[in-house]
């Protein structure tokens, strides 16, 4: 007699615990945003050492693309509150994908996303040697150039060619003080408990090619190299007005 209670006691047990046939789900206690940077050319996703086409008249190849995102900043419109992500070094060749965990699940409508193309003065002076090799600043990312100029905070390099054949190398570093803050405005509603993806694509044709056509970038005519050398100031801040428009939502 004693099994059936027991039997009884079990079977009561099981379903209060599962709720008969419903499963209970915990709902997450938190709130996770997934930006994904998405360079790309025309509408055409960039890929490493390949040729995309430009313009009517000529093609762009890219063989190196890095920046370091600092002070990502996202501003919520409904509770004004501001998340804020760690420093991150973009490189085409690795990840493209910034991860932000909203602990407090305070964010509910970002309508605007910053930061800076660059580093603090205080990470810029900071040797690379000092962190491991995982870190946005170690050494093993060659984001270092030496004791005076300290971290390079952008590197475009590749090619444009001509349909003519005629073809032209360029290569652009940013860093001293030679850096941008990206702002980028879009009310993006946030579901709570989940993760949200979001596109944060680079139309890097707009660097040679930007919307004010006054600060067009012409490679063939000795602007193709800028390095945040005071021989090339003016190139090097013509090419990060243009870096810095190129982002949208």
């Amino acid at each position: 007699m004693y099994n059936k209670y027991i039997y009884l006691f079990l079977g009561l047990f099981f379903l209060a615990s599962c709720g008969g046939n419903e499963t209970v789900i915990t709902p997450a206690s938190y709130t996770k945003i997934e930006l994904k940077i998405a360079p790309k050319i025309g509408s055409k996703t960039l890929e490493l050492g390949k040729y995309f086409p430009l313009s009517a008249d000529d093609s762009l190849m890219v063989s190196r693309l890095s920046f370091y995102v600092s002070n990502l900043t996202f501003s919520d419109s409904i509770s004004n509150k501001e998340g804020f992500a760690p420093l991150y070094l973009f490189h085409k060749k690795s990840s493209d994908s910034i991860l932000y965990t909203d602990s407090a699940r305070e964010l509910k409508n970002i309508n605007r996303i910053t930061f800076l193309a660059g580093l603090s003065d205080f990470a810029n002076n900071v040797n690379p040697t000092s962190f491991p090799y995982e870190h946005p600043q170690s050494t093993a990312n060659e984001m270092y150039w030496n004791e005076w100029t300290k971290y390079r905070f952008v590197i475009f390099e590749g090619e444009i060619k001509k349909k003519t054949g005629e073809k032209v190398t360029f290569s652009y570093h940013s860093g001293l003080t030679f850096k941008r803050e990206i702002l980028v405005s879009k009310n993006i509603s946030i579901n709570q408990g989940t993760t949200n993806k979001i596109l944060f694509n680079l139309s890097l044709d707009k660097i040679f090619y930007p919307d004010n056509s006054s600060n067009k970038i012409d490679v063939f005519n000795g602007e193709n190299f800028g390095h945040s050398e005071p021989s090339d100031v003016f190139v090097t801040n013509k090419f990060l007005n243009n870096f810095k428009n190129s982002f949208s939502l």
